[in-house]
Order: structure tokens, then sequence, then C-alpha cells
């Protein structure tokens, strides 16, 4: 597997990545804001359009976080961040930016992770980090779950995309530092203040970035890397206490009607984690597109690959840990909550069968031959691609059809461009609007309306009732309207 192969590999994987994101990056444009986007982000946008002040526009938002932390949530920093989407700062269209800005946070997140090769494995090539950004890119891509509740609804992607991004970021970041033995001042101190927000997020994230971090913690120690790069981990866990501590959680948790004992989610916990690893054949046949990054591991260091149970338990542990507060403290367990630990599962399920195969091909001796420069290399990556490709097209046609636009996909790319060419989207964001002009149209009157916009990419629910007084009507009467109520009237 030669410098030659991995070089057209990547081309081929960089193509379809850039495939991949052009349906997306389409439909961000056709987003709209929900029922609970418009009431957290009231007041900023209340300010912003008042005063145009960046200022007031934060401090309203800030209030909001503060009022949010004794009376809902004590998740700070992803109140703070919820309270104030760009969408406050001009029109609807920049919703699709935010859900834009999720989709590339999200694949950056990866392509640092992947980065972090280049540090633990001084031999390798740089082409074969960039194959493995880019497969990690693609598998979260084509795999994930549920993209509403990730991608295309703010409230999700704030909370659990964006906050898993921000994990990834911030634990390469230290990871690579802990190799290279470099850590400046001053990235210190942003880590410092990275993690501590990231204690003040979505229950799950900070969780298990706590276990993975006393991990990482004890392997400082144990190989006597700069044990300033416990710092972060100090105030992760001072973000996590603060979060913990809010008078607000209470309240919340009132209204959640989890029956579930502690020591009974905590056994849950690692029932489902290490049944995860397993729950999708679809996963482990996307690790096959990874062997070629895994051999120029195997080849180019000298890795023992040893313990790998003691590696697949530390990863239930990690896993464990993002499923408790769910387990513990929801009654119920939606996409969102799925897709995080899907996000976590594309690292550590690579790193754990890899850990396996090298454990057990150095135990049988096995060695590669050298690199050649065979000509063959251009032929060898567009087999790789071409299979890639029929996987991908395989896994969009269950039940043997072949009608992506009649049936609903297997995979979520595929069925947001299926949507794009049924015009259901389109139809989504007109409807939309039109009801949106009828609210300003009527101010301080009660409208009757029978339009219900939905879609189930972009907005698979009610967007709003027959009440007048649901929270998701008078989120759109208040942001939109000016003392109108709003009714669905079919």
């Amino acid at each position: 597997m030669n410098e030659a192969f991995l070089r057209n590999y990547r081309k081929i994987l960089t193509a379809l990545l850039i495939l991949l994101l052009i349906p997306l990056t389409d439909a961000c444009f056709y987003d709209r804001p929900l029922g609970d986007e418009l009431i957290q982000s009231l007041d900023a946008a209340r300010a912003w359009r008042e005063s145009g002040s960046l200022v007031q526009t934060f401090q309203k938002a800030f209030q909001m976080m503060a009022r949010d932390y004794q009376t809902r949530s004590g998740i700070f920093f992803s109140m703070l961040l919820f309270a104030m989407p760009l969408s406050v700062f001009g029109g609807d269209w920049l919703v699709g930016v935010n859900a834009l800005l999720t989709i590339l946070l999200m694949l950056y997140g990866f392509w640092r992770v992947a980065g972090c090769l280049q540090s633990l494995c001084r031999g390798v090539s740089q082409e074969a980090v960039r194959c493995a950004g880019l497969l990690l890119g693609l598998m979260v891509l084509l795999l994930l779950p549920d993209y509403h509740e990730s991608i295309y609804w703010f409230g999700g992607a704030i909370n659990y995309t964006v906050m898993s991004a921000l994990a990834m970021l911030l634990f390469s970041a230290v990871f690579r530092a802990a190799l290279d033995g470099k850590a400046p001042v001053w990235r210190l101190c942003l880590w410092c203040v990275g993690f501590f927000c990231l204690g003040g997020t979505n229950w799950m994230t900070p969780a298990s970035s706590i276990v993975l971090y006393g991990a990482m913690a004890v392997w400082i120690l144990i190989t006597r890397r700069p044990k300033r790069l416990l710092l972060p981990y100090l105030f992760l866990l001072l973000g996590f206490a603060t979060a913990a501590l809010a008078p607000g959680n209470a309240a919340r948790q009132e209204t959640m009607n989890a029956n579930v004992g502690f020591i009974s989610a905590f056994l849950s916990s690692f029932q489902h984690s290490v049944l995860y690893f397993f729950s999708d054949a679809r996963y482990w046949l996307f690790l096959l597109f990874l062997l070629p990054v895994f051999r120029e591991i195997y080849t180019r260091t000298h890795f023992s690959f040893r313990a790998p149970l003691l590696v697949f338990a530390a990863s239930v542990c990690v896993m464990a840990a993002a499923m408790f507060p769910v387990l513990y403290q929801c009654s119920y367990w939606a996409p969102r909550h799925t897709d995080l630990c899907f996000l976590l599962l594309c690292v550590l399920l690579p790193v754990n069968t890899f850990w396996l195969l090298g454990w057990f091909l150095r135990r049988a001796g096995y060695e590669p031959k050298a690199p050649d420069s065979s000509p063959k290399s251009s032929r060898a990556a567009f087999g790789m691609g071409a299979a890639l490709l029929f996987l991908i097209g395989a896994l969009s046609l269950p039940n043997m059809t072949f009608s992506p636009l009649r049936f609903n996909c297997t995979l979520q790319p595929v069925k947001v461009a299926a949507r794009l060419l049924d015009g259901s989207m389109s139809r989504y964001s007109q409807a939309y609007d039109a009801l949106v002009a009828e609210i300003k149209a009527h101010p301080g009157e009660e409208i009757h309306s029978a339009s219900q916009p939905q879609d189930d990419i972009l907005n698979a629910n009610w967007l709003y009732t027959g009440d007048p007084q649901d929270w998701r009507n008078q989120g759109l009467c208040l942001y939109y309207g000016d003392g109108c109520t709003l009714v669905y009237d079919p």
C-alpha cells in the first residue's frame, strides 16, 4: 500500500465527501426556526431589532441563560448559545447558516481527531492521516441516525452535535500536546475555558468527557507527561459541578417523569453500552474502508497493541457514562441522544477494532511487505472508491426497491437528496414563510390557519397546534406577531 495509492484514495474520498455535502448544504437554506428556538431567542432578537447593539443582544442572551439556570436547566453554556442563534441578527435564512456551521464543525472535529495520528505515529504518512479524517467524516454523514435533531433543529444541533465537536477539538488538542510535550500557557488557558464551558452542556458529553479525561489523566501520570495538562480536567469538573448544582435542574426533573433508580440506571448504562457497539452491522462494514489506513499504521510503527480487552473496557465505560444521564434523568430516548452516542462510537469503534486486529497480527507474527511503487495503485484506489459507492447504494435501497423518491431510504444524505428532488423541502419553506406573513399581517387578531408546514428532515412534528396557548403557537406569535394568537384549524 504505497503513497500513490493513499494519495489517489484521498482524492476519491474528497470527491465523495463533496458530493454528499451538496444536498446537505442545499437543504440548509430551506430550514426554518421552530417554536423553542423562537422562544429562547426572543429577547435577544428584540434587543437586536430595537438597538442594533451586539452588546445589548449578548446581554439579553446572558439574562435568558441566568433565568434558565434558576428555573429550567443548569447547562449554562448550551443555554447561552441557544438564546442567541445567528437568526436573531437578520432573518430566517441564517437558520441555514447555523445548520451548515454545525455540519462543518462536526467534520472538523473528526478531522482533528484523525490528526492525532501525526503525533501518535511519527512514521505515518500525511496522506494516511488525511484519509482517516475523510473516512470518519464520511462515516458520520452517511450513518448518522437522525439529521433533524442533530443538524437542522438548532436546539439539538447546538446542544449535542456542536458540543460533541467541541469535545473532539479540545481532547485532540490536549492529547497531541501530551504526546509532543508542548503546552504553551496561552493554549492551556484556552483549554481551561473550553473545558469549563464543555462541563455546562448536555449531560451526556460532560459525563463521558470526565471519564475519558480521567483515563487520560492516569496515562499522563504514568508516562510522566506534563502535569499542567491536568489543569483543564479540573476546569471540566468545575464546569460540570456548576451545571449540576443549578436550582433549575430540580424544576426540570419534576417534568421528566423519570422513575429509574440510580443503581438500575448505572447498571443498565453498561448493558446498553456493550450492546451499542454491536447494534448495527453497517458500522462494521464501513470500517473495511479504513483498512488501508490501519495497514499504514501497522507497517510504519512498532506498537505492540497490548491489552485490547482493557481498551474495550475503557471504551465501554466512556459510552456508558454518556448513556447514564439519559437513562437516569429522562423518561424517553430521543433521536438526538442516539446521535450523540453514534458520534462517540465513530471514534471508539475504529480504535477498538484496529487495536484488536493489531494485537492479533502482532501475536501471529505477521509482517506486511514493504510498500512498493506499483503503478496499480490508481486502480486499487478506484476499486476501494467503487466499493464504497456500491455500499452506499446498497444501504440506500431498503426492501429491494430502486426508487428512493417513493420509499424511506436507509441513509440520511440520500433521504435529503430525495426530499430536495421531490420538492417537499421547498414546499415546507414556502408554507412556513406564508404562515409567518399571515401572522405579521394580522396584529392583535386570532388567526385560524389550515396550513401545517412539515418535512421529515427539517421538521417532522407539528409546527403549531389547535391550542393557542401551546408553547409552539406562542413562540410563532411572540417572535413574528404583534399581540395575535394562532390556531391550527384544518
